[in-house]
C-alpha cells in the first residue's frame, strides 16, 4: 500500500479521465497501440473519440487500428513551461502528424496474399506508405542539394538522377517483397508528388519573397 502511494506521488502530471467514449483508446495507448474510431454506416474517420459520427450522427461505431507511421504536418519545441508537472520534461515536441491511415483506411485495400510474410502487423495496402515517403524524402534532398547548395550542372543532374533511382528502387523492392501492388506504389508516388509539390512551391514563393528588393519610397508631396 505505501509503495502505491509513492508512485503516485512520483508521477504528478495530470491522468485523463476514462469515459465510454474513451477508454478503448486510453487503454490502446497503455499497450503501445493507436486506435481511431471509424462509422459503420458512413465510414467515416473521427479523432478524438465522440460517441457520434460527425459525419452521419450515426452510433454505431468500431475502433480500426493504425500503423504507426505518418507524415509530420508541423510541430513545435517546447523549451518553457510553467507547469510544474512539465518541467522534468523539458525540452520536449508537440507535433501534428497525419496518418498514412487517412487514405488507407478509406479505401481498405487488402494486402496482397503473401505480405504476412514480412509485416508485423496488419494494415491496408493502398496507397503504398514507403512509396509516398520515399518520394517525399528523397525528392526534398534532391531539391535543397541541387537549387540550393550545389551550382554546377552536372552535380546537379547527378543528385536528382540520384534520388530518382532510390525512389525507383524503394517501390520496386515493395513489389519484389510481395506486401504491395503496383497501383499501391503508383499511388504512393501520386500522393508523395502532391506533396512534395506543395513543399517545394512553399519553399520558392518564400525564397523570391524574401529576395524581392523593396518597395519603392513614395514621392514626397509637392
Amino acid at each position: 500500500m505505501a509503495d502505491e502511494k509513492s508512485d503516485k506521488k512520483k508521477y504528478a502530471k495530470p491522468l485523463p479521465r476514462l469515459d465510454e467514449e474513451s477508454r478503448p483508446w486510453w487503454e490502446a495507448l497503455k499497450r503501445h497501440e493507436l486506435y481511431i474510431q471509424k462509422c459503420r454506416d458512413c465510414g467515416d474517420l473521427r479523432y478524438y473519440p465522440r460517441a457520434l459520427c460527425t459525419n452521419c450522427l450515426s452510433s454505431r461505431t468500431e475502433w480500426v487500428r493504425c500503423g504507426g507511421k505518418g507524415k509530420v504536418y508541423t510541430f513545435t519545441a517546447t523549451m518553457q513551461k510553467q507547469a510544474p508537472c512539465f518541467r522534468e520534461s523539458l525540452p520536449y515536441l508537440i507535433a501534428y502528424v497525419e496518418l498514412d491511415e487517412g487514405l488507407k483506411l478509406v479505401i481498405r485495400r487488402p494486402r496482397p496474399p503473401y505480405a504476412a510474410a514480412f509485416l508485423h502487423h496488419y494494415s491496408w495496402s493502398f496507397p503504398s506508405g514507403h512509396a509516398m515517403g520515399s518520394l517525399i524524402g528523397y525528392g526534398m534532398l534532391a531539391y535543397v542539394l541541387a537549387v540550393l547548395w550545389i551550382h554546377r550542372r552536372s552535380a546537379q543532374v547527378s543528385v536528382v538522377l540520384g534520388a530518382a533511382l532510390l525512389i525507383v528502387a524503394i517501390g520496386l523492392s515493395r513489389l519484389y517483397l510481395g506486401v504491395h501492388y503496383f497501383s499501391d506504389v503508383v499511388g504512393g508516388y501520386a500522393a508523395g508528388l502532391l506533396w512534395l509539390s506543395a513543399c517545394i512551391s512553399g519553399l520558392e514563393v518564400a525564397r523570391r519573397w524574401r529576395g524581392a528588393p523593396p518597395a519603392a519610397a513614395p514621392p514626397a508631396p509637392a
